[in-house]
Formats: C-alpha cells, structure tokens, sequence
C-alpha cells in the first residue's frame, strides 16, 4: 500500500516523495501549552472561514521559532455536513510571529467550513505559509475518529521539520 501511495504522489507531484506509516501519535508534550488556554478571553463572532483574521507581528531582529496547538479545530463534512472535532498544531520558524488570538479567531472561523480533513488542513497550511513567510512550517490537524478511521493529515515544508510535532525521528543525517 505504501509503495502505491508514494508511486501515486511521485506521478502527481513529478517529485519524489516520503512516505510513511505512523502507528502512534504522541502524547501532548508538557512544555507545550494549548494556545486557548493561554487567552482569557476573546471575542470571537466570525464562525465562516476567514484567513483575514490571521494578524502577524514582525519580529525586531532574527528568526522566532514557536509550536502553537488547540482543540478548538471545527470543520463539517463535505458529504454529511457532520461535525468533525480535531487538534491543530503548528509548528513555525519565521521572521514573522502568529499572532495567538488571532489564531484561535481563524481557527474557530471554520466552524461552518464544509470541506473534507485533508483540503482543510492543505488550506490552513497554504494561509500560514502566505502571512508568515515561514523558514520552516509544519500543519498538524488530528481529527476525532470516526467510523473507527483515524484522519490526521499534515503538511510541512520539509521532512525535518516534521521531527518536533511527531516527536520522533523521521530522516537521520
């Protein structure tokens, strides 16, 4: 199966691609606050996709690097318009920091978003990428399971950076 997939991805991305099976999602890392708990309050009215809620502070002099995480992520089903309840982590280098309430106002935007997991999380990817102009980024979304089928997509710019959001290592130098 996974020399299919990666046979199917090489062909459409004319690239050559990486993949592997994960059994096991780690367990949230403690040094790792989820961002709504950090916020004690927020007013938050916009519940349709919107990336224009995304605000960025400049950094004054370097790089900043930074993982935000919530389980405020809400999108629909493309098909049954079922609720579907996930975890977002990001993890970013950037010259450029995401602004965190700003975050979780785009995050709580896709609320009445009706579009399968993967496409979502390609979208949220492709936003971050466009404000933040990010060294490195990597989009998390581990969605609830259901109909016993766990949908956990992720995007990142670069097989490295995915080490830090899996906890694991993925490629040896």
């Amino acid at each position: 199966v996974l020399q299919t997939i990666k046979r199917d991805l090489d062909k459409l991305t004319n690239g050559d691609c990486v993949v592997e099976l994960i059994t096991e999602f780690p367990q949230p890392d403690s040094n790792i606050d989820f961002i709504e708990n950090q916020i004690s309050s927020i007013g938050i009215d916009c519940y349709e996709y919107n990336p224009s809620l995304l605000e960025v502070e400049s950094i004054e002099e370097g790089v900043v690097e930074y993982i935000y995480k919530s389980n405020l992520l809400r999108s629909n089903c493309e098909i049954t318009n079922q609720p579907d309840w996930g975890t977002i982590t990001i993890h970013v280098r950037s010259k450029k920091r995401l602004n965190k309430e700003s975050f979780l106002k785009y995050v709580v935007s896709y609320r009445k978003h009706q579009e399968f997991h993967e496409p979502t999380c390609e979208r949220i990817f492709q936003d971050l990428n466009k404000v933040l102009e990010p060294e490195y980024l990597t989009v998390l979304c581990q969605y609830t399971r259901r109909g016993g089928i766990d949908i956990n997509p992720f995007r990142s710019l670069t097989e490295k950076y995915v080490e830090p959001i899996f906890n694991k290592t993925i490629h040896q130098e």
